[in-house]
């Protein structure tokens, strides 16, 4: 209930009807307004270790940033390393020693 709108009972049902996209679950449940708001957050993630990448996974997922006007801005100064894999999911056999950072970053793109 704290995450749904202070104005529910007053927001025309259109603001929760589907708009035929990935996103109609949540539309139904916050109303386009507050997916417009999540779209055009800006955010700023540090570290993409086992909590950041299930973290840029769900704000992927949930549309977070992919507007015209937001975006994750993601740090992390490590390397991936083969111990990594069994936790951070967004790492491949084929990404050890690349960048965290930027290796998640192109992993969530291709999510959304």
């Amino acid at each position: 209930l704290e995450c749904l709108p202070t104005n529910y009972d007053s927001l025309p049902a259109s603001e929760f009807a589907p708009a035929g996209g990935r996103y109609d679950d949540q539309i139904a449940i916050f109303g386009k307004s507050f997916m417009q708001k999540l779209h055009n957050l800006k955010c700023f993630v540090v570290g993409s270790g086992a909590i950041g990448c299930e973290l840029m996974k769900l704000y992927s997922l949930m549309g977070v940033g992919s507007g015209p006007e937001g975006y994750i801005q993601l740090t992390d100064m490590d390397n991936i390393e083969k111990s990594n894999l069994n936790r951070q999911f967004l790492f491949r056999p084929w990404d050890v020693s690349k960048p965290k950072s930027k290796t998640a970053a192109d992993a969530v793109t291709l999510i959304n």
